[in-house]
């Protein structure tokens, strides 16, 4: 069994000076964040022995790690495990740190977002018999000044600012034993380090090049840049490789300052003791989700003639229920607040500023919140 690893332990100083105080780690990216895709991603792909890496200098990572990714994890039925750094290990040292384990061991970094095929990455890498694999990708670079052919002293071509297609590393990696025999665990270790001293020993790196959407989302600028790179690969980004077991239409439904919410009592199907969006199962006789919102937004707003509009579609765990739950969300503005009738669940306008101080939220009403706030 691939063992995976998310590198987690970083200071994330760029993140903090231009987006907050949080790590990066629990940044938010369309309502989910950053460790949390990264691990449904490695979920998704069937990985079941995952292990984050994170500074014991970042309780709030760590507390992340034990609780909600644990809980993710276990409801997928996989094993996560928690490595804490007490020194900087660099991005790739804490390998060194892990017992003695069979087979290779999968590198993903928290502040990168892909839908890379893992699975294949690590097939490629032990079908090469390489000591360790690199994920590539091209990055378009543009020159920033003008660049010079020169033949025997002559300019033979002047090239104003030219772009250049340069294989990049994609941060995510596998090392097979001689990779892991390489790192010395009483210092610090880079992916640069590493593959440098490999290559010096004369042991085999490969490249596994790949056009998969990647990202790496180092501040509050490439925020922006993920959560548009996200939907504009949704199904790669937002849909489990596993089929759903449930698909649920949600119905998002706004005024210019309250949302229309429903909380599930403790027997729920789905998200039990939550706040959530009105929704319900998608049933086999419906044409296409959309025919559903509109049902449903009959029965919520009675006598409307607002038109539901499509917002997104994510699969989202359920940690209280175990199941994975495809959400088509679709959104409906109001002008006011009209008074919604009784509903499968208590429904009522909450205050969006209010919702911190409601009580606890379901992944759903976060997620779908994020993608209705997101510019356009």
């Amino acid at each position: 069994m691939t063992l995976a690893i998310i590198m987690a332990g970083g200071r994330s100083a760029r993140m903090r000076a231009t987006a907050g105080p949080a790590h990066k780690a629990l940044v938010p990216v369309l309502g989910v964040t950053l460790l949390e895709r990264n691990l449904c991603a490695l979920l998704s792909r069937g990985f079941r022995h995952i292990a984050v890496a994170v500074s014991a200098h970042e309780p709030d990572v760590e507390r992340y790690v034990l609780g909600r990714a644990r809980a993710l994890a276990t409801a997928w039925n996989a094993r996560l495990d928690c490595l804490k750094e007490t020194s900087p290990r660099g991005t790739i040292g804490a390998v060194a740190g892990l017992d003695a384990i069979d087979g290779s061991i999968l590198v993903v970094n928290v502040d990168n977002l892909t839908a890379l095929q893992l699975g294949k990455l690590v097939a490629f890498h032990e079908a090469s018999a390489a000591a360790m694999t690199v994920a590539s990708h091209i990055e378009m670079m543009r020159v920033p000044c003008g660049e010079l052919r020169i033949v025997d002293g002559l300019v033979a071509e002047y090239l104003e600012k030219p772009t250049k297609r340069i294989p990049a590393s994609s941060g995510t990696y596998v090392l097979g034993p001689k990779a892991r025999a390489m790192l010395d665990p009483e210092r610090r270790w880079d992916a640069p380090d590493l593959v440098s001293a490999l290559i010096g020993q004369g042991e085999r790196v490969c490249a596994f090049p790949h056009d998969a959407p990647w990202i790496d989302v180092n501040d509050a600028a490439r925020l922006g840049q993920a959560e548009q790179l996200i939907a504009e690969h949704m199904d790669s980004f937002e849909h489990w490789d596993d089929a759903p077991q449930h698909e649920v239409v949600a119905l998002l439904v706004l005024s210019p300052s309250s949302a229309l919410l429903v909380h599930r009592p403790a027997r729920a199907a789905r998200y039990p003791e939550r706040w959530d969006v009105p929704g319900e199962e998608l049933h086999r006789d419906d044409t296409t989700p959309r025919e559903a919102a509109r049902r449903l937004l009959a029965r919520v707003v009675p006598g409307t003639r607002l038109a539901p509009e499509f917002l997104a579609s994510f699969d989202d765990l359920d940690v209280a229920t175990r199941r994975l739950v495809r959400h088509h969300v679709f959104v409906a503005h109001a002008d006011d607040e009209p008074s919604p009738p009784s509903f499968d669940a208590p429904a009522r306008w909450v205050g969006r500023q209010r919702l911190e101080r409601l009580g606890p939220l379901s992944a759903p009403l976060v997620r779908s919140l994020a993608w209705a706030e997101r510019p356009r």
